[in-house]
């Protein structure tokens, strides 16, 4: 049976300690993702951009984005644009982001369900963006069964990532993995970066970029957040039990 929608993903940062991981996704017909096509290669074109786009070679003017760090460019006009281009052309967007050294904390103090204390941060991301797509679907057409999920290849911790998800979830169909000569995937890249970026900056108390607030006024939007804050509740909400070496090791700190 054809897909009603596909949901083309990626994801930015390595899941490293001190870092922060932020894996999104972008649902469409497959209609709207050809016309999307057509006007994302205009876009590129018209800024002398070959495809396909890498949004970290464009943030740092990398190569044939040089332009863009010369001034030659506007890199904020043509952000401006992707973005519309997406608007244009998608149903709606996910983001999931969790601080790396938080969620190992969680993982070795609380006794979490279904075997999550061994999950690398990018399961946890996609898990739960995952369940955001399942809730969207169920809300927009009443179905969850009729779409198709692709992620770039090649991230950390993805390969596993299948196996997790047949465990959990075993009448989900497993995504697909392609490379970023996809336009779609192109998408998911730009809003990947800009996500983790604006994630990073207001935890710091920073000034967003321009371009994250655009995309939060502008786009469909359903993200999430996971600091130690963030997740500390989810614990007690969940009322986990705290793992028996971590009660053990609470015991013997001296007072």
């Amino acid at each position: 049976m054809a897909k009603a929608y596909v949901v083309y993903g990626d994801t930015s940062g390595q899941g490293q300690s001190g870092d922060l991981l932020c894996v999104t996704g972008v649902a469409s017909t497959t209609s709207r993702w050809l016309k999307f096509e057509t006007r994302w290669l205009t876009l590129l074109n018209e800024y002398g951009i070959t495809p396909p786009f890498h949004m970290t070679d464009f943030a740092n003017g990398a190569g044939q984005y040089a332009g863009f760090r010369s001034g030659e460019k506007d890199p904020s006009a043509f952000l401006s644009k992707a973005i519309k281009v997406i608007h244009l052309s998608t149903n709606k967007c996910f983001a999931v982001s969790v601080a790396v050294d938080d969620l190992r904390d969680i993982q070795r103090i609380y006794d979490l369900p279904d075997g999550m204390n061994g999950d690398h941060p990018y399961h946890w991301c996609t898990l739960i963006l995952y369940q955001q797509i399942k809730k969207w679907l169920e809300q927009h057409t009443g179905r969850h069964d009729r779409i198709g999920v692709v992620f770039e290849s090649g991230d950390f911790g993805q390969r596993a990532f299948p196996q997790r998800l047949q465990e959990l979830y075993p009448t989900i169909e497993p995504p697909d993995f392609a490379g970023k000569p996809l336009a779609p995937l192109q998408a998911a890249d730009l809003l990947a970066y800009e996500f983790r970026k604006g994630v990073i900056y207001r935890s710091k108390g920073r000034i967003v970029r321009t371009s994250f607030s655009e995309i939060l006024r502008r786009l469909p939007m359903d993200w999430k957040y996971y600091s130690r804050q963030h997740l500390l509740r989810l614990c007690e909400l969940g009322r986990f039990p705290k793992r028996p070496e971590t009660e053990l090791q609470n015991r013997r700190r001296p007072k």
